[in-house]
Formats: C-alpha cells, structure tokens, sequence
C-alpha cells in the first residue's frame, strides 16, 4: 500500500514538473513580447486598401499609384487570445463565444503573400500602436473609432498550428501574459 502511495505521488511531481516544462519563451521571443504593445492571436475577416499613413516609421510594403499615392492594407481580424490582457476589458480571458475585433495595418500584399499552411487561419501577433492613427467602424450599433496597430517587426507574424511546438508556444504566451500584465489599451479593440 505504501508503495502505491509513493508511486503515485512520484507520478503526480513528474507530470507537474513535465507540464511546466516548455512554457517559457525562448530569449527573442521574449524581447519581442516586451517590446510590444499587444500580443494576440487573431482570424482575418476582411480587410481593405487604405492611404499608407505619411510621417509614420512603418517597415511596412505598400502600393503606389501613378499619380504617387502610396496605399496599405487594413485587416480587421477577429480576436481568439489576448496574451497580455490589454486590449480588452476581459483581460486575457476572451471566452469561446466573444466577438472582440481589432484593426491591423499590413503590406499591401500581406493577405495573399502569407496564405495559412493546413488551412489554419489564425495569427500570432505581436503589435505595435501606429500613433495618431485610427479607423473608425461600426459593430452592434456602438461607433467609434479604433486604435490601428502594426506588426512590431517582419517576424512579429506567426501562423498557429496545433502541433507539439506550436501549443508549447501558444503556452508560453500565456504564461507570459499571466506573469506580465499590461494595463487596457482604450479603443484598442472594439
């Protein structure tokens, strides 16, 4: 009996031990997160040309006309995780069944250049507030404008996947989060 007991316990500390490995963010990672002002996951919806904003410092590519006007895309994508808790009031806690929605300037080529792998729509995203700029939109009969973001870096994109790596990732972004709060951004998602 006692050796059941012991065996069972030693069993319970190594799946603790084991769960807690892989979920934290490998150095770069975590510079990027520290770096940024939000962290999320999120599914395109749609997405529209707009004017690439003059005056700001943008690593972004962007489309110009003939008569010099240079455009960019806006992607509004549905949010699934907010790793940090800042863009909305719920905190990091979105819920299966939220609908919280937040605006991405992109390259204009950025939808069709980067098509899911394995049909798997979902974006890792770590952003920066592009200043001054907003979006002004409309959902449920609340209008108001809306903060944009920018990826925060080229590499500041990732797909999700399901596989082992990605869902340690996903992990780690989380635990992240949980250790390092952020206050709630206004107007940064609506």
């Amino acid at each position: 009996m006692k050796t059941r007991r012991t065996i069972l316990a030693l069993f319970l500390f190594l799946a603790l031990l084991l769960s807690a490995c892989g979920r934290r963010l490998d150095d770069e990672t975590q510079a990027l997160a520290e770096a940024c002002d939000a962290v999320c996951m999120g599914k395109v919806l749609k997405f529209e040309m707009v004017p690439y904003p003059e005056g700001t410092d943008l690593d972004l590519r962007c489309v110009e006309l003939e008569d010099g006007s240079r455009w960019a895309m806006l992607v509004k994508l549905r949010l699934t995780a907010d790793f940090l808790g800042n863009l909305t009031p719920l905190g990091p806690g979105l819920g299966t069944s939220s609908y919280w929605y937040i605006f991405v300037l992109a390259d204009a080529d950025w939808y069709n250049r980067t098509m899911p792998p394995h049909g798997k729509p979902e974006r890792i995203l770590f952003l920066d507030i592009v200043p001054g700029l907003t979006h002004w939109d409309s959902y449920l009969g609340a209008v108001d404008d809306y903060l944009v973001f920018a990826p925060h870096s080229p590499e500041s994109v990732r797909w999700r996947t399901d596989d082992g790596e990605g869902i340690r990732f996903i992990e780690a972004l989380r635990a992240y989060g949980k250790a390092h709060p952020r206050e709630l951004i206004p107007h940064g998602a609506q």
